[in-house]
């Protein structure tokens, strides 16, 4: 820089950058049912591993759950593990019970 130039213009504040990524896609999906028995899975506590616990070397793909009440508030569910932190059975056939009412694909940044 020399000295007595105006410096180069930056960013303002109020300015974002661009982003470096096309975003992120999800399937955002409306159930609607009897969620007594979701409910009844979400309230299943985790099972502790032991200490001499021996578990698969595997993945599980856990799907992202948010409850949202009529007012539009809407929490995350913490799905119920089992000692090697895969879901517990039943679980995931207790969502299978609702039904599909709508569906939107979003993109997040």
């Amino acid at each position: 820089m020399v000295e007595g130039a105006p410096a180069a213009p930056g960013p303002s504040a109020t300015e974002l950058p661009e982003p470096t990524s096309p975003g992120v896609r999800i399937d955002a999906v409306r159930l609607e049912g009897d969620l007594g028995p979701l409910l009844a899975q979400l309230r299943r506590p985790d099972v502790a591993a032991r200490p001499d616990q021996a578990c698969m070397a595997m993945f599980q793909a856990v799907p992202v759950l948010y409850l949202v009440d009529a007012d539009g508030r809407a929490v995350r569910v913490t799905w119920p593990t089992d000692a090697c932190g895969f879901l517990r059975e039943g679980a995931i056939e207790s969502v299978a019970t609702l039904t599909e009412v709508d569906r939107d694909e979003l993109t997040l940044p």
